[in-house]
């Protein structure tokens, strides 16, 4: 295991997407990191479970229809969470802010963990 990914260890990790992102072995894979995961949710829950879950972070599906980023990005900013944009199918993002391609793959949960929990002490 990558030593970045033990960042997820004990953390509470809001899913918000529309599909199916999160893929089954990921998901497997950051719960036996110690990961709760608050979800998947809608974008319209998404108020609801950030005020009534307080997660530590969240990754936001890039692709969920109908969903103007700000909105989202200005709720999880006053609320403190920190977030990342990912994608889980199709061509993986290549704009610099389009977030990350999050499928079975350590490297992109290890560079999400740095992004969410820059200041964790690695074990």
């Amino acid at each position: 295991m990558q030593p970045l990914l033990a960042r997820f260890s004990g953390k509470r990790l809001l899913i918000v997407e529309w599909e199916t992102m999160l893929t089954k072995e990921v998901r497997k894979c950051l719960e036996e990191l110690g990961t709760e995961i608050i979800g998947p949710i809608g974008s319209l829950e998404a108020e609801h479970a950030i005020s009534a879950q307080k997660p530590d972070a969240a990754i936001v599906d890039l692709n969920m229809p109908g969903v103007t980023a700000v909105w989202l990005d200005d709720l999880l900013i006053q609320n403190d969470v920190p977030y990342v944009f990912a994608q889980g199918s199709g061509t993986p993002p290549h704009h610099r802010d389009a977030g990350f391609h999050l499928v079975n793959d350590p490297d992109q949960l290890a560079a999400i963990a740095a992004v969410l929990f820059p200041m964790t002490a690695l074990h």
